[in-house]
């Protein structure tokens, strides 16, 4: 007996990795990390602290502006994340989970991803 494998020729793509910042009003931006230059296995707080490797250094140079950014505009309220995900899903797919579903996309880079930085509210703001 043999089971036919719709997937069996489809090529398995190597993951994504993403630095994501949003804030109360939206997304802020999506970083891709090529994955080629910094070896595949590492984890995302790993390359961040790469002091030896120059394109680990610029990523964590444009980490730190972002940190910045949130650390001065607390009112924003804004979160910063690594998200590594199947090669599947691009950064312009990321983009439009963003426009069409936010809350959504929110939850589940949350829930997955690797908090960097989160000045999320802690209590929701009501209008009277």
């Amino acid at each position: 007996m043999t089971i036919d494998n719709d997937f069996e020729d489809e090529e398995i793509l190597p993951d994504n990795m993403y630095l994501v910042m949003w804030d109360n009003t939206g997304l802020e931006c999506i970083i891709e990390v090529d994955l080629t230059k910094i070896g595949d296995g590492a984890d995302m707080l790993a390359i961040l602290e790469d002091t030896e490797n120059a394109y680990a250094k610029k990523l964590s140079g444009m980490l730190k502006m972002m940190k910045l950014r949130a650390q001065f505009n607390t009112q924003r309220h804004y979160e910063i994340y690594g998200l590594r995900t199947s090669g599947s899903i691009t950064k312009e797919q990321l983009e439009f989970m963003f426009e069409n579903n936010p809350q959504s996309t929110v939850d589940l880079i949350r829930e997955k991803g690797i908090k960097i930085r989160s000045d999320r509210a802690s209590e929701r703001q009501v209008i009277f």
